[in-house]
């Protein structure tokens, strides 16, 4: 766990223990407000909108008034006027740090950030049992990171960093068949259908997780250094 993560997540501790069941204790006015911000983010269609659920918005929207205050909010462009849910880089573009980590802190305590990640996984195409246990591989500290990250205005991702893309890879291998991916690949890269098939029956989990690690830099995977998987392929090839 990194240290920014640390930090914030004992922020996301002591403002859960200041909340109770009950969430925290507003006036009429900071109320007022919080359901009227509550209001809007359910309002928002988009199917991606992590607070869909008016429970899950109600909670963040009770925990920011709480945390910021409504003329900080205001201050902020997160007003009932203004804010936009799916925007976190414009949504923390005027916060402080330690806003930023606690509005995480917040966001965190009501909602599962994993399952957050895991929605928008199943957009790339995978089916949401996999998205959910992908995402289950990956140690929630890391989704915490990468949602502070985004409200910093970094292009985050997962597989920026050496670490997370060998874990994400480990994940890959062990919650997705991707055999009939790569049997495609071979496919269109000059093997026949029976080869390739060949090729995707004899992967190991090993083996998975290796080229995908190296295709997680970025760079073109040169598959010649993966010495078990040429071998693989060189059988297959020649066994038809």
């Amino acid at each position: 766990m990194t240290r920014r993560a640390l930090g914030f997540l004992l922020v996301l501790a002591l403002v859960a223990a200041s909340c109770g069941d009950d969430g925290p204790a507003l006036s009429e006015e900071e109320q007022a407000a919080a359901d009227a911000l509550a209001a809007v983010i359910v309002a928002d269609d988009d199917p991606a909108n992590p607070l869909a659920d008016p429970a899950d918005a109600q909670c963040v929207a009770d925990g920011l008034v709480a945390e910021f205050g409504v003329a900080r909010l205001d201050e902020l462009g997160l007003s009932p006027e203004l804010v936009d849910v799916m925007d976190l880089a414009a949504t923390g573009a005027g916060m402080l740090a330690e806003e930023r980590e606690a509005f995480v802190a917040v966001f965190g305590g009501c909602v599962d950030v994993g399952d957050v990640y895991a929605a928008a996984v199943t957009q790339s195409g995978l089916s949401e049992e996999e998205a959910r246990c992908l995402v289950g591989e990956i140690d929630e500290s890391v989704w915490l990171d990468g949602m502070l990250a985004e409200l910093s205005g970094e292009d985050w991702s997962i597989l920026g960093d050496p670490d997370t893309s060998e874990a994400m890879a480990s994940a890959l291998a062990e919650c997705v068949d991707l055999g009939p991916l790569l049997e495609a690949e071979l496919v269109a890269s000059g093997f026949t259908e029976a080869q390739a098939a060949c090729v995707g029956a004899g992967l190991t989990d090993e083996m998975v997780a290796d080229l995908l690690s190296a295709s997680f830099t970025g760079e073109e995977v040169d598959v010649t250094q993966f010495p078990e998987f040429m071998q693989l392929a060189s059988v297959c090839a020649a066994g038809e």
